[in-house]
């Protein structure tokens, strides 16, 4: 595999083939904007889906902090951006491919990344907060850089005591939080627990991007 190549500061040559076990292994003190959900997908599949998973809540796609990319269109390779600025500041459309739906024929021959430059972010300490509760009955407080709802099964592969909502806020954060438990910052590095669970047990279920929770826990349960 081609090394991740430091371009400037934050910004990084990433090979389309690395993973996010790839990446931080060799940039540990960085972090994407926006993870996927698997340390062990590629960067290529990750922008492909979407680029919507951790941090998604504040920093939206991953797309967003794309500077140039190298990709294959109809079967012929293409080099787009610039490397010092992202394809949003500079006007450029591709991030509206990139991020396009499944319904949108672009990026249906949109299939194959050499690499991307793209911006990186230092690696900041965290807190962990966690609320027992069902999934209607709580709202996030407004610095949380994540927040989800875990049924039991997914509260025991992060590490917490039961179902509820977490939420992760900046260290600093100080304000009250009634209600909530802090919990130990270290519990965060198993936010990637789907790579825990057995290949065989996975399920995979599809929903359009209107579907609310009530019809998500409902149809998946």
């Amino acid at each position: 595999m081609n090394k991740i190549k430091k371009i400037i500061d934050n910004i990084y040559k990433i090979p389309g083939v690395s993973t996010l076990k790839d990446i931080y292994q060799e940039v540990g003190d960085k972090r994407l904007y926006v993870e996927p959900l698997s340390m062990n997908q590629s960067i290529e599949d990750f922008i492909l889906e979407g680029g919507t998973g951790y941090n998604s809540l504040l920093s939206g796609r991953l797309g967003k902090t794309i500077c140039e990319i190298k990709a294959s269109y109809d079967g012929r390779f293409f080099t787009y951006g610039l490397p010092f600025s992202t394809l949003y500041a500079t006007g450029y459309p591709l991030h509206r491919i990139v991020e396009g739906s499944r319904r949108n024929t672009l990026i249906k021959k949109f299939d194959k990344i050499d690499y991307v430059t793209i911006s990186l972010r230092d690696k900041e300490e965290i807190k962990l907060l966690w609320k027992k509760s069902e999934y209607k009955t709580v709202t996030l407080l407004p610095s949380a850089l994540n927040g989800f709802y875990l049924n039991s099964f997914g509260a025991k592969l992060l590490g917490l005591k039961d179902k509820g909502f977490c939420i992760v806020v900046p260290k600093g954060y100080e304000e009250t939080t009634e209600g909530w438990e802090l919990l130990d910052g270290t519990i965060w590095d198993n936010r990637f627990f789907i790579d825990k669970i057995d290949s065989d047990k996975k399920i995979i279920k599809i929903f359009t991007q209107q579907s609310n929770v009530n019809e998500i826990l409902e149809k998946s349960s």
